[in-house]
Order: C-alpha cells, then structure tokens, then sequence
C-alpha cells in the first residue's frame, strides 16, 4: 500500500476544500475566519489519524485492504468529533463556520482516499504471457 497516498490524500483533500472555504470566509465574514480555521484542523486531525492508526505501512494481503479502509474511515469519523467537541466546547467559535469546515471536506476526503489511494493498489497485475 502506497502510504504517503493513503494519509496524504485525504489530508489534502481536506485542506484544498478547507482552504476553499477560508477564502469564502475570507471574503464574506471575516469574523468567521478563525472558526474555518478551527475546523479545518478538526478535519485534519480526524483524517490523519483515522487513517494512520490502521498502519498502512505494513505489509497485507492485497484482500484485506478494502476492509482495512472502511476501518480506517470510521475511525477517522470517530477522531473527527471527538476532536471537534474538544475544539468547539474550548473555544466557542461560530457554529456555522465551525460545522461547515468539519463536514463539507470530510466525505469528499474519504472519496478521494478510496479513488486515489486504494484503486490502484487493488488494481491486478497483469498475468505472464496474457493477451491485453
């Protein structure tokens, strides 16, 4: 498993759609800026995590990833809210912004985990002496 695709993905999935929303913030209610911000690192903390605990640096046979991988994203689910209860009871921050930066990149990074990351290490080789 390609590991720096499998984290990598879904943490710049996140930032790009996060980043994309600060620029929205930004230029409509800059007062919202450091909730945005807030919620992206919610985000990023839930996806890094989510992803790097199931260790996929270590070696597997190739049928066991699929499973690994929903594991990975219900975790990344389950370290995403925890973290952003902790963020958002500690700093109180704009519930829209907060909320809008914690959800909107979350979906989009696990559909990016799955297509960029796992679809190719599932892909099969190609046989000996098999015509294309």
């Amino acid at each position: 498993m390609p590991v720096a695709r499998f984290i990598g993905a879904p943490v710049l999935t996140v930032a790009i759609v996060d980043g994309l929303l600060a620029g929205i913030a930004a230029a409509a209610a800059p007062d919202r800026l450091v909730s945005v911000a807030l919620g992206a690192l919610a985000a990023l903390v839930g996806v890094a995590v989510g992803s790097a605990l199931i260790r996929p640096w270590k070696a597997r046979p190739r049928a066991a990833w699929p499973t690994l991988a929903l594991g990975a994203q219900g975790i990344s689910m389950g370290v995403l809210l925890a973290s952003a209860l902790l963020l958002y009871s500690a700093a109180q921050p704009d519930a829209v912004a907060f909320v809008a930066a914690v959800a909107l990149p979350f979906p989009v990074a696990m559909i990016a985990q799955a297509k960029l990351a796992l679809a190719p290490a599932l892909v099969r080789p190609p046989s000996v002496g098999a015509s294309p």
